[in-house]
């Protein structure tokens, strides 16, 4: 599927639950993010981003529909929301890793989803003397960062 499909389904899906938005697509890494511009981002965002999560698995659904071709990888963000928080997160982790080698206490960031909790886990494995492990089930899995035993 093209991207320009991609954008269709997700403007379709944005105009039927009511919101007028602008579209911008790029091709990034071999995935196509589409970031949907609204006035009232807030409604498809979320608590912690959930409804914009559901957002864009239902669009992979949609896009592989039928389809037997090879789909990119799909990310929708709205108002840049997903890259302010990985930037966010980015940041506190290394204030984390920081604190966690000096003190030597463990220290478990709340709940998240996997993307954020692989960009955690990619962040302490560059540092040394501190290293981190998911733990929880489902919607409750997080991230620990603990000093090395090494």
């Amino acid at each position: 599927m093209k991207d320009q499909e991609i954008k269709k389904i997700v403007n379709e899906l944005v105009s039927s639950m009511g919101f007028e938005a602008d579209l911008i697509l790029a091709e990034r890494n071999g995935a196509t993010h589409i970031n949907i511009q609204l006035e009232e981002p807030m409604l498809l965002i979320g608590h912690h981003g959930e409804t914009l999560d559901a957002l864009q698995h239902a669009v992979k659904i949609m896009a592989q529909k039928g389809s037997t071709e090879f789909i990119a990888p799909i990310v929708i963000d709205i108002n840049n929301y997903k890259e302010q928080r990985i930037s966010a997160l980015e940041k506190r982790t290394h204030e984390v890793a920081h604190k966690v080698r000096e003190s030597g206490e463990d220290f478990e960031f709340p709940p998240m989803n996997s993307y954020e909790r692989r960009t955690v886990h990619m962040i302490i494995s560059s540092i040394a003397d501190v290293e981190s492990e998911s733990a929880g089930t489902g919607e409750e899995r997080r991230v620990k960062i603990k000093k090395s035993k090494k």
